[in-house]
């Protein structure tokens, strides 16, 4: 069974090394590729997810991407508190779209200043050459 998302879903996101976290799906980027002796084509899909609480980001295969509600009770059971918190402001966010849309501008901010310093630091690195 094929996996459903769509920008704004929040999510269960996994990144080895760390448990599953709630995220929000920025971006959805489905590449194909076609096999040429085959005649097939593969589809590969991969979410541009923000953790929630977190202030990062990452761009995922599918199958490290699962539906909140989904799995709820299998990934919710922690005691650390900065995960706890994270839940506790995913469940905020699905329940009300004001908060939602707020919270996506203020990755989308985030995200601009991010750009913006890479760009500062390309440039600085540029002109001392």
């Amino acid at each position: 069974m094929e996996k459903k998302f769509r920008r704004g879903d929040v999510v269960w996101a996994k990144v080895r090394g760390f448990p599953w976290w709630p995220a929000i799906v920025k971006s959805i980027n489905t590449k194909i590729i076609k096999k040429e002796k085959e005649q097939e084509e593969i589809r590969h899909t991969t979410l541009l997810v923000y953790f929630i609480g977190d202030n990062s980001h990452s761009e995922l295969p599918i199958n490290k991407v699962e539906k909140f509600n989904h799995k709820y009770e299998e990934f919710s059971k922690t005691k650390k508190k900065t995960l706890l918190n994270s839940i506790k402001l995913a469940k905020k966010i699905m329940s009300s779209d004001i908060l939602f849309e707020k919270h996506l501008n203020e990755l989308n901010k985030i995200e601009k200043v991010k750009k913006l310093r890479l760009n500062a630091k390309s440039e600085s690195i540029v002109n001392k050459n």
